[in-house]
Formats: C-alpha cells, sequence, structure tokens
C-alpha cells in the first residue's frame, strides 16, 4: 500500500510542477492570497492529522470516497449546468 501511496504522489507532484511550469508566464499570482491558502491548508492539516489517527481507517476511507463522489457530482453538474464553450 506504501508503494501505491508513494507512487500517486510521485505523479501528482509531476503533473503539478509541469502544469506549473507550462503556465507561469500565463497569470499572475497573487501572492497574498496564496499564502492565505497555504496557511490555511497547513492549519486545517495538522488537527486533521489527530483526528485522523483516532479514527478508524476504513471509515476514513469511506467518508473519502463519499466526499470524491460528491465532487465529482457537483462537476458534472457544474459542466452540464454551465458550459463554456
Amino acid at each position: 500500500m506504501s508503494v501505491a501511496v508513494a507512487t500517486s504522489l510521485v505523479i501528482i507532484v509531476t503533473n503539478s510542477a509541469a502544469g506549473f511550469a507550462a503556465h507561469i508566464g500565463d497569470a499572475h499570482i497573487d501572492y497574498p492570497i496564496a499564502a492565505a491558502f497555504t496557511l490555511a491548508a497547513v492549519a486545517g492539516s495538522l488537527p486533521a492529522a489527530r483526528l485522523a489517527s483516532r479514527l478508524p481507517a476504513g471509515r476514513l476511507r469511506h467518508w473519502f470516497a463519499y466526499l470524491v463522489y460528491a465532487v465529482a457530482v457537483f462537476v458534472v453538474a457544474q459542466s452540464l449546468l454551465n458550459p463554456t464553450s
């Protein structure tokens, strides 16, 4: 399982770095907003990590699957109701 997680993270980092490098000159980055989101993500991840260590892994997997499904439904609905092209 740890090999699968590590492989997934390497792919995510590689894709993110490639996307960032390809579009670095296309848009202005609002650094105060980016810093605020970064701080919020770090601040939220610390208590979430403590909470996750106290919950059963199976329950976390199920709730994460529900979250992914809800995001997918939202994205599909948004693309059907507000097509950009």
